[in-house]
């Protein structure tokens, strides 16, 4: 699901409307630019079907620890 270079899933949990969040990084290369790195979030439901993915570009592609923690708030 994700680019030509590595991917990362880091943190996991179930959701509150049922199914799973995800959270990691995404590796993007667009030879011969430099590599891309994203905060990657996706939601999947409770048979592994993607509902939903977002990525958010770190700020001068530092890794600002998206796999590292995830936690749904009660307003989902």
């Amino acid at each position: 699901m994700g680019g030509d270079l590595d991917d990362y899933g880091g943190y996991i949990v179930k959701s509150l409307e049922g199914g799973y969040m995800i959270s990691g990084d995404y590796v993007q290369s667009n030879f011969p630019n430099p590599q891309k790195i994203y905060g990657w979030l996706i939601k999947i439901d409770a048979l592994g079907n993607v509902e939903w993915d977002k990525k958010y570009q770190y700020i001068n592609n530092a890794n600002n620890g998206f796999w590292t923690g995830l936690m749904q708030l009660p307003d989902s």
